[in-house]
């Protein structure tokens, strides 16, 4: 056990079929670890992203960004104008008393397009 502060950042990355990122959803956690092994949180973050425009001039917006860690954007040009593709991503963090954590994600996609799901940990 180390008594100290740590932090954990889990990063839900949504790519299009070439591998650009066009939506994000970022969770960050502080936490004490406490000399009899206690745990304490400080901070938690959540911060949504969504390209626009993409390198590939299409349009993505942030639907909507939780405390709970759960984003949504969505995109009406990303081949056929009239068809929407969505993608929903969503994260927990729970920091341990030895300063490490376990986290937990999930992207979900729908609409027009195969998207790509992916979750960076630091």
């Amino acid at each position: 056990m180390s008594p100290g502060t740590y932090t954990a950042t889990v990063r839900v990355v949504t790519d299009d079929p070439l591998g650009v990122d066009v939506a994000e959803t970022t969770h960050k956690l502080t936490w004490d670890v406490h000399a009899d092994e206690t745990v304490s949180y400080n901070w938690r973050s959540v911060g949504c992203w969504a390209a626009n425009p993409s390198p590939f001039g299409t349009h993505w917006f942030v639907d909507s960004c939780s405390f709970i860690a759960e984003g949504t954007s969505h995109n009406w040009d990303f081949g056929d104008d009239t068809k929407a593709t969505y993608a929903d991503h969503w994260s927990k963090i729970q920091g341990k008393n030895d300063g490490w954590y376990y986290y937990w994600w999930d992207a979900t996609h729908s609409g027009e397009f195969l998207l790509d799901g992916d979750m960076y940990a630091s």
